[in-house]
């Protein structure tokens, strides 16, 4: 932690004077916002294995849309639910995916192996491999597992709302409350689901189940976008992710505290208050 929180404090400095440098009225809050974007952004790219020719031919005027960087994945796995849905219903299967998801939860991806997860669901040492034909097979449905229940995590808060935003002040508060529940609440299980997302750089059958993730909650943020009056189109979706993704790691390196997690809110409001009047840094990568 307190390596991390040198580290941060170091490339803060760096954006700030980059900020500083191009004009920017508010150069702390726009080099937190680059920070935390590029460190998302990063972990995206990574997981799904593009280049830096694929992204730039996404975030520049006029680009491609994020779905270019899904060309090259395998068309029958994406996005990845048809094998899920015909299995998820199998109890045994169920439970045995559902015992790996907690040994990633606790360990990250590296003791997921058949046998551990057969001790832990309590089944015997043959049935993993009945459902699974290897523990990359395992590995997949794992991901998909972790995604789910943050997916049901997500809306399960909006749900709370009782109402969809429809400004920017009213997505800060949503993204905010959303942000502090996963960093304190679900923070280990947050914690844990960053290794295995990018286990997928090192394992290309990983990639396509890694990019279902990262497409649908694109895609979600930029209904909520639309919603709140901020048009970006999916660039925009996709860079929004980036930043509540770098944002939440950043908060998890550090272990932040409750003072520093209650600026959160004014984090986001600034970002998509500044989306929605066109003055945004990153305005030229997704218009």
């Amino acid at each position: 932690q307190t390596m991390a929180r040198e580290w941060f404090g170091t490339i803060l400095d760096l954006w700030r004077d980059i900020a500083v440098a191009t004009g920017s009225p508010k150069p702390v809050s726009d080099a937190v916002s680059a920070i935390d974007t590029v460190t998302g952004l990063l972990l995206i790219v990574l997981a799904v294995s593009v280049d830096g020719k694929d992204i730039s031919a996404v975030f520049r005027q006029d680009g491609d849309t994020p779905e270019a960087w899904a060309s090259d994945l395998p068309h029958a796995t994406l996005p990845g639910t048809q094998a899920r849905v015909q299995k998820r219903g199998d109890l045994a299967r169920d439970k045995i995916v559902s015992a790996a998801a907690d040994i990633v939860t606790e360990g990250g991806p590296g003791p997921l192996t058949l046998r551990n997860v057969a001790v832990r669901a309590g089944v015997s040492p043959a049935a993993p491999g009945y459902y699974f034909h290897s523990v990359q097979d395992l590995t997949n449905a794992t991901l998909w597992r972790l995604f789910d229940d943050s997916k049901s995590r997500y809306r399960s808060a909006v749900s709370a709302a009782n109402t969809r935003p429809s400004d920017p002040e009213q997505l800060a508060d949503l993204s905010a409350a959303i942000f502090i529940r996963e960093a304190t609440e679900y923070r280990t299980v947050a914690l844990s689901s960053q290794p295995l997302r990018l286990e997928a750089a090192r394992q290309p059958a990983l990639r396509a189940a890694a990019w279902g993730s990262i497409d649908d909650q694109s895609r979600a943020w930029t209904r909520q976008l639309t919603a709140s009056g901020i048009v970006t189109g999916d660039r925009g979706g996709l860079l929004v992710q980036s930043l509540f993704l770098g944002k939440l790691v950043r908060c998890l390196a550090i272990n932040a505290s409750t003072a520093e997690l209650a600026h959160v809110r004014r984090q986001f409001a600034e970002d998509f208050n500044a989306m929605a009047s066109g003055i945004h840094w990153a305005k030229n990568w997704y218009t």
